[in-house]
C-alpha cells in the first residue's frame, strides 16, 4: 500500500495516463511485507483493444529506496555546504569551459550582489564584474588555468 499523500498522486498519474495515452512513471512510497517504507518507481501503459479502450495496465516496479537515500544525503551535504558559505562569506562556482556555462553558489550572488533569479552570469558579463584594472589579469589567469589545468 502506498503512503497516503502517494495514493493520490498515483491515482492523478495513472489518470492523466489513460486520459491522454501517454506511458506514466511516478515515484511512490510503498509498504513492504515487514511494514517499512520503500520508494518505488512506478511506469507502465495501458493495453487498449481495437476502440482504444483500455483492456489492462502493464508496467514495472523499480526499487529506488536506496537511489533516493543518497538523494537525501547529497540535499543535506548541499543544505550543509551553503549554511557554512553564508557563516563564512565565501562562494564557489564552476565554469563549463565547452560550453561556456559558469555556475555559482547562493553565495556568490550575495558577495557579487546579484539575483539568482537573473541566473549566472556569462564569462564575458562576469569579467565586467571585476574592475577595469584587474580585467586582463583575470583573462590571463583564466588562460593559464585551462591551457594548464592548474589553478
Amino acid at each position: 500500500m502506498a503512503q497516503p499523500e502517494d495514493q493520490q498522486r498515483f491515482a492523478e498519474c495513472v489518470q492523466n495516463h489513460l486520459a491522454f495515452n501517454t506511458p506514466y512513471a511516478i515515484e511512490v512510497r510503498i509498504q513492504r511485507g515487514d511494514g517499512s517504507y520503500g520508494w518505488f518507481l512506478s511506469q507502465g501503459k495501458a493495453v487498449r483493444a481495437n476502440t482504444g479502450h483500455p483492456i489492462r495496465m502493464v508496467g514495472s516496479m523499480i526499487d529506488i529506496t536506496a537511489r533516493k537515500q543518497t538523494e537525501e544525503k547529497l540535499r543535506k551535504s548541499e543544505n550543509f555546504l551553503a549554511a557554512a558559505q553564508r557563516i563564512a562569506h565565501i562562494g564557489n562556482w564552476e565554469f563549463d569551459i565547452a560550453n561556456q556555462k559558469i555556475t555559482w553558489s547562493q553565495e556568490l550572488f550575495r558577495i557579487y550582489g546579484l539575483d539568482p533569479k537573473q541566473g549566472e552570469p556569462s564569462y564575458e558579463e562576469l569579467i565586467d564584474l571585476y574592475h577595469r584594472d584587474e580585467r586582463e589579469k583575470f583573462r590571463r589567469l583564466v588562460k593559464r588555468a585551462i591551457a594548464t589545468g592548474k589553478p
